[in-house]
């Protein structure tokens, strides 16, 4: 009966014997441990205060050990004996309660995150003003000295204007993703899509990457260029990072039935496993050692706040695709960022 009663509980339970061998554990214990009862049968337990326990019924906080059996994170537990009133079989045994520091951890890292947010989220819009001002002078001396430059130097200062281009798109798509992605006026989508896809090119083309166009000429769209191509930006940048070296990109764009538009990113990259696959739009979680896992958490639920839907498939080995589709005639749903 008691060990249906354990079995129950939302939290990881262990019973030891007189000897300390463990000769219980409930379903939620053995995910904390990541082991299988085979593996922790009959093993001798110890934790840091032992020998309180002993002769002491109050509970206390210990890191906790099992002979021989490795955990991939620290344990702790909280061990005392059972009551004197308990079952004469159960006289001289003690329960132990795990605790998770893994899902603590976890929570707390976000909880880190979440401040250093707020705080560039205060900061950002001083930045991206100070950045983007210089760099848009710089852009517009680069474009005049090639009308004026013999073709020798020509070649140089266009590649100079790609970079100063490309610094301003990703400054862009900082300050765009999250942003309302519907607009009241009409916008050439096309071509701003045409034109994250010259700049990228570039930057794919330094590992051998080719990103492919297949952009379709459609009319005057109701939709905000800066947060489309800060979307654009953010996904063809992903789709670069996770091909090989002769991988490839294919970037589509079309309006289906004159009510739908549809933005395709596919690439040939390594793909995610069907875990990955399943995380992949939460905020924070990221593959990457340096990565914030914000991008594709703000681009999806940019498309989902504006009535859209943010699909991804992938499969290891094979490669990735996203699809962002958009009925043309949805209203917003309310903000992306909340």
């Amino acid at each position: 009966m008691w060990k249906q009663a354990l079995r129950s509980l939302p939290v990881g339970v262990l019973i030891l014997d007189e000897r300390k061998a463990l000769c219980y554990a409930n379903v939620h214990a053995l995910e904390v441990l990541q082991k299988d009862w085979s593996e922790l049968r009959d093993r001798v337990c110890s934790w840091s205060d032992v020998e309180s326990l002993s002769d002491s019924e109050e509970e206390s906080t210990s890191v906790f050990q099992i002979q021989d059996v490795k955990t991939e994170q620290t344990v702790h537990a909280t061990v005392v004996p059972f009551a004197d009133e308990c079952r004469s079989e159960l006289q001289g045994y003690s329960v132990c309660w795990l605790r998770d520091d893994h899902e603590v951890e976890a929570l707390r890292r976000e909880h880190e995150k979440l401040l250093q947010l707020a705080t560039l989220n205060d900061m950002l819009p001083t930045i991206l003003h100070e950045l983007r001002n210089p760099l848009a002078a710089i852009e517009s001396v680069v474009q005049l000295l090639i009308e004026e430059s013999n073709e020798s130097i020509s070649m140089d200062l266009h590649a100079i204007l790609m970079e100063v281009r490309r610094m301003s798109l990703t400054l862009h798509g900082i300050g765009s993703v999250g942003k309302n992605l519907r607009s009241k006026k009409h916008h050439a989508i096309d071509y701003h899509i045409e034109d994250v896809i010259r700049i990228m090119n570039r930057t794919a083309s330094k590992t051998r990457v080719s990103v492919v166009s297949k952009v379709a000429l459609m009319p005057l769209l109701p939709l905000s260029p800066s947060v489309l191509d800060a979307i654009a930006f953010n996904l063809i940048s992903n789709a670069i990072q996770a091909c090989s070296p002769g991988g490839r990109v294919v970037v589509q764009a079309d309006l289906i039935d004159k009510t739908l538009f549809q933005l395709k990113v596919i690439d040939t990259g390594k793909g995610m496993s069907p875990h990955v696959l399943k995380h992949c739009t939460e905020l924070f979680y990221s593959t990457k050692p340096r990565g914030t896992g914000v991008g594709l958490a703000l681009c999806s639920r940019t498309v989902e706040a504006a009535g859209g839907t943010f699909w991804v498939e992938s499969e290891e080995g094979v490669g990735t695709t996203i699809t962002v589709s958009l009925p043309l005639t949805g209203e917003n749903r309310g903000s992306a960022a909340s």
